[in-house]
């Protein structure tokens, strides 16, 4: 036998296949050596030996101009799966003696495989447990960076409440005194009695207003609702500002559907007071002699209330930051009568009745205001 007699060793072979889980063969093109393999001896080796001599058929060509040269064949390598086993094979020809020799070489990878598998495992794990402690880190983090902003919100909150609920008793004193001085026939005539009264009564109302802002901010400030026709209520609200938009040279329409409207749960003195801020800016900011319209329209979810004016509109810049509060739009646009914090209030109205109140441009200049109210709602109260 020439591989015998070339002193291979079948130890070594041996102990190469148990150290790395893995088949050698040796042959040539008309034997094979007779080395029954210490790594899946018997049928299974032999089986998985031919099925590889089988996938690699040329292994054994001979070639004249490799026994010529005595050169060797560049090495095959492929990936084989049989029996939801995974096995990396590499074939190798060579010459020496001028007899072309294959190598084999078959290795186990299963045991490699469930350790890659199980290092994914430990990865993903890792990545996971990684991203939630990560996630508690950035949440308890964020919430010691953002502690002291939130107490200083409160700490303002309760101040502006505080403050504005101080305010109202001297506030009721002084108009209480001013209106008695209005009746007096020695001091009714006199203009700084009728400042007086003017300014704290423009007092009052910022103070209301501030009260109402502060119990949102809060929590504290809660609606009542319950079942409203809203043509009802435009009609009440156009009869009540149908003389003053009259005085101050504004005409008021009212516009409602001949159709019999939904009823909506709303609270009836809220919607009333962000419908009065809407028109009241109206009345403050249009100019004269032009129409103010109330409108009342619905779709199959909501009920819409629209009020329409043909003032100079509001700028695109503005439009961002009207709904905010103390925003004020230029000298030229705003009364003294004003503090920014109407739209705001009807803003903050029209979000607990979980509407919406946005703001267009009319056709041909001017705004509309959009109240949207939905038609079937349950409301927190």
């Amino acid at each position: 036998d020439h591989i015998q007699d070339n002193s291979l060793s079948y130890s070594l072979l041996a102990q190469l296949e148990v150290n790395n889980e893995c088949i050698i063969d040796i042959s040539t093109p008309s034997d094979s050596l007779s080395f029954p393999g210490s790594y899946l001896t018997g049928n299974k080796r032999k089986s998985l030996i031919d099925l590889v001599h089988k996938t690699t058929p040329n292994t054994h060509a001979s070639s004249s101009n490799h026994i010529f040269n005595n050169a060797s064949q560049e090495p095959i390598t492929l990936e084989l799966h049989t029996n939801h086993t995974h096995y990396k094979v590499i074939v190798a020809s060579t010459f020496c003696n001028n007899i072309n020799y294959t190598i084999t070489l078959i290795q186990d990878m299963t045991s490699r495989d469930k350790q890659i598998v199980f290092i994914r495992f430990v990865f993903i794990t890792l990545i996971i447990f990684g991203s939630v402690l990560l996630g508690f880190f950035s949440y308890w983090f964020s919430g010691k960076a953002i502690k002291p902003i939130v107490v200083s919100q409160k700490e303002q909150t309760d101040f502006v409440a505080a403050a504005s609920h101080e305010l109202r008793s001297p506030l009721a004193v002084i108009r209480t005194s001013a209106d008695e001085l209005l009746e007096d026939e020695t001091t009714k005539d006199n203009k700084y009695v009728h400042i007086i009264s003017t300014e704290c009564n423009q007092l009052t109302r910022l103070v209301s207003d501030l009260l109402f802002l502060s119990g949102t901010d809060s929590g504290h400030w809660h609606i009542n609702p319950h079942p409203l026709e809203m043509d009802t209520l435009l009609i009440d609200v156009y009869d009540s500002f149908f003389s003053l938009a009259e005085s101050k040279d504004h005409l008021l329409e009212l516009e409602l559907p001949n159709a019999r409207q939904p009823e909506i749960l709303a609270d009836t003195e809220r919607i009333t007071q962000a419908i009065s801020i809407l028109i009241n800016n109206a009345l403050a900011y249009t100019p004269a002699h032009t129409t103010i319209t109330l409108l009342l329209e619905n779709t199959a979810d909501y009920v819409i209330v629209k009020l329409i004016d043909h003032g100079p509109g509001i700028p695109d810049a503005a439009k961002a930051h009207i709904f905010k509060r103390f925003y004020r739009l230029d000298a030229s646009r705003h009364s003294s009568n004003h503090y920014g914090l109407g739209l705001s209030i009807a803003f903050e109205i029209v979000k607990h009745h979980h509407g919406r109140l946005t703001l267009e441009d009319t056709p041909g200049g001017g705004a509309t205001f959009i109240i949207s109210l939905p038609i079937t709602q349950s409301i927190d109260s």
